[in-house]
């Protein structure tokens, strides 16, 4: 129990140092994800945020590639306006 308490503070500190107001350049937080008995994948809450600069990117570029050590996924993520990244749920 005390790992899952350390990780749970390691998360904690790693969303704190790229949440507060103050970081110009945006930031992120490792994920990390566990595939369940039932063999669906369930992970911490993702965080990824663009600082200043991201007014600059064209629409295209708005989009997140996302890897996993070093492969291509076949999701990504969006920007809104203020450099937060976001997931777009389709629908049927």
């Amino acid at each position: 129990m005390n790992v899952v308490g350390k990780v749970g503070s390691l998360i904690s500190q790693g969303v704190y140092s790229v949440a507060t107001p103050f970081h110009p350049f945006g930031g992120a937080v490792d994920v990390i994800v566990v595939q369940q008995q039932d063999g669906t994948f369930r992970s911490t809450p993702w965080y990824v945020r663009f600082g200043k600069f991201q007014g600059v990117l064209k629409g295209a570029e708005k989009v997140v590639r996302i890897s996993v050590n070093g492969v291509e996924s076949n999701f990504h993520m969006y920007l809104d306006n203020s450099g937060e990244a976001y997931f777009v749920k389709e629908v049927d």
